[in-house]
């Protein structure tokens, strides 16, 4: 996917297929199937905030006053997050 659209944003002409036989309880996935959407992508960004949190403490100790940033996750704005990169990544 992630060539496609760099490829496209040059000009060239793209297309993309892609199909995942629906589970048994009917749970199907659009373009980029489960790593997009309920997989790979989303468990990378919530890792890579979780590592993002984690350097806030290192920050501190080092110099760098962070008084300003919350030290506790807004579960509902990464998830926001998370959903809007999927959405993106499925309609570029």
């Amino acid at each position: 996917m992630a060539c496609s659209k760099e490829a496209a944003k040059y000009g060239a002409k793209v297309g993309l297929a892609d199909y995942v036989v629906p589970s048994p309880q009917g749970t199907k996935w659009g373009l980029g199937g489960t790593c997009v959407n309920v997989g790979c992508v989303p468990k990378k960004m919530m890792h890579i905030a979780a590592g993002l949190g984690e350097k806030l403490e290192d920050l501190e100790q080092v110099g760098f006053p962070v008084e300003s940033v919350k030290q506790k996750i807004d579960w509902p704005k990464m998830q926001e997050v998370v959903a809007k990169r999927i959405q993106v990544s499925l309609s570029s």
